[in-house]
């Protein structure tokens, strides 16, 4: 019986190998470094949540509430994101949702900063504040765009014969992906360049060079 079994299992990899084991392996490694990417720019925003409750903290009132709210939805977001890449879409959704609490919530914040009666002293530090988040909230972005490709890359990839061939014995089934919409009314929109959904522009010629921005116009 084992002499019978031999030829098979010598010939298993090879088979597999034809059926795309590699490209699939790639795939997935695509899509787990892509999720590393997106818990570490989720972290980074973490940690700068409490310099920025310091610093915001002296022009809120603090009859409204939001600094607690801050604060409790920065902790509702710690430890919840799983290390490898959700394959339960409810677990993708309520990472997505706990992490566009916080986004909200640091808006309203900032917001409520620059309403204060001191805004002219403190106009400054909120600008500074306001970029660092800013800054932060274009990098998840940029790293959900990647993991948003990864995901489709990977599952356009074991859907395909004969590769699914292959995924159906590996058990590799297709994963989730964040949506574009949320209930909570947070979005992930991502510009155009980084929409998977939107081709790729054309580079810019000289006749279609854009005009110059006027200041003060652009999208907040």
């Amino acid at each position: 019986m084992r002499l019978a079994l031999r030829p098979a299992l010598i010939c298993l990899p090879l088979l597999l190998a034809g059926c795309g084991y590699g490209n699939i392996q790639n795939a997935s490694q695509e899509v787990e470094t892509a999720w590393g990417e997106v818990l570490a720019q989720y972290q980074f925003r973490e940690k700068l949540v409490e310099p920025t409750l310091i610093a915001l903290g002296p022009y809120i009132d603090t009859r409204s509430g939001l600094v607690k709210r801050v604060q409790d939805a920065r902790d509702q977001t710690r430890g919840l994101g799983p290390v490898a890449p959700p394959s339960n879409a409810a677990s993708l959704q309520r990472f997505q949702q706990r992490q566009a609490e916080l986004s909200v919530a640091l808006d309203d914040l900032l917001a409520a900063a620059e309403t204060g009666t001191n805004i002219g002293d403190a106009a400054a530090q909120i600008a500074q504040v306001q970029k660092r988040l800013d800054d932060s909230q274009n990098r998840i972005t940029g790293a959900q765009a990647r993991y948003i490709r990864a995901i489709a890359a990977y599952n356009n990839r074991i859907s395909r014969f004969p590769d699914r061939l292959t995924a159906s014995y590996l058990g590799k089934e297709q994963l989730p992906t964040f949506v574009y919409r949320y209930q909570l009314n947070e979005a992930i929109v991502l510009p155009p360049h980084l929409d998977p959904s939107q081709p790729e522009a054309a580079p810019a010629t000289a006749d279609t060079q854009p005009a110059p921005a006027i200041a003060g116009t652009g999208e907040g």
